[in-house]
């Protein structure tokens, strides 16, 4: 998966299946931030985190998505 692909995936699934697990924006956490919701990739989406990335996916991931 190219690191485009792998962006638009995971924006996807924040704002679709994501905001469904979590409860809405209204219950998203400001101080954990992406973590949970990178947890959740790892646990059920963990293809979309195999694009090439010579940093921190986690970081990058947190960045697209725009959490702290």
């Amino acid at each position: 998966m190219t690191e485009q692909e792998a962006k638009r995936e995971i924006i996807r699934l924040y704002n679709t299946e994501w905001m469904k697990v979590s409860g809405g924006l209204e219950k998203r956490d400001p101080v954990v931030g992406a973590l949970p919701f990178y947890g959740w990739l790892q646990k059920n989406h963990p293809e979309v985190l195999e694009f090439p990335d010579i940093g921190d996916r986690y970081q990058t991931v947190k960045c697209w998505v725009g959490l702290p």
